[in-house]
């Protein structure tokens, strides 16, 4: 499941804008707090990890920043 399709758009407009701004801790202290209400097992964690590119704060942190 995407993290687009599921979190509120109030948080996830405050992700952009902390990307948008630089404040990468808090943006990434945010979708992590998300993920971990979407990505329950390790097969949900694939898919998501999957379908990040579509986002545009996970493209920015699939690799090294947010993803472990």
């Amino acid at each position: 499941m995407h993290i687009v399709e599921t979190h509120s758009s109030a948080s996830y407009a405050q992700s952009i804008a902390n990307v948008n701004t630089g404040r990468r801790r808090t943006a990434v202290r945010l979708y992590r707090k998300l993920e971990m209400n979407i990505s329950s097992t390790k097969n949900n964690h694939k898919a998501y990890r999957r379908d990040a590119q579509q986002c545009v704060l996970c493209a920015k942190y699939n690799k090294r920043e947010y993803w472990t």
